[in-house]
């Protein structure tokens, strides 16, 4: 149990820490908002819940260096156009991250702390994407691949694999 309350304690300094960056506006730090649509057992419609990751995680393009690269079990390769997420604090769970999760949106205009929605209920600005992986290699933080959607869509052969 102390190694948890240890672990939890690292975990919330390492979000204080992140802010710091953040506050000084270095550009790589981001907005990413997650769209969760769910179907409970009597629910006629869907649930939509949107949630913005605090704090905001550092969000970059995948190094040209990467590209090609084969992970998770082969299946998966980087591509130019990749997102790669880091610093996403562990209070998240990975079932969060990835379970029924429509897409994330990188950037999305925010004004006034309220995220700004078009017509059709897409947040303005933004660059939606869809996870292709999650990585668990850190202790205090997760690492995603985000994928751009094409037209909103993915039709990839690697749509919604992890």
């Amino acid at each position: 149990m102390i190694a948890m309350a240890l672990i939890d304690n690292m975990i919330a300094l390492n979000a204080r820490l992140t802010a710091i960056p953040i506050r000084f506006g270095v550009p790589q730090y981001q907005p990413l908002l997650i769209r969760h649509i769910t179907l409970g057992a009597t629910a006629t419609e869907p649930t939509i819940a949107d949630t913005l990751i605090e704090p905001q995680p550092m969000i970059k393009n995948v190094s040209p260096n990467q590209v090609a690269y084969k992970f998770g079990d082969g299946a998966l390769e980087l591509r130019e156009d990749d997102y790669m997420v880091t610093g996403i604090p562990r209070t998240y769970s990975r079932e969060f991250l990835r379970d029924d999760v429509e897409w994330y949106a990188i950037a999305p205009t925010i004004v006034d702390g309220v995220v700004q929605y078009d017509e059709a209920g897409h947040p303005v600005g933004a660059e939606r994407c869809k996870c292709i992986y999650v990585d668990d290699g850190k202790l205090l933080t997760w690492e995603l691949v985000l994928r751009k959607l094409k037209d909103g869509f993915d039709t990839s052969d690697t749509a919604g694999l992890f």
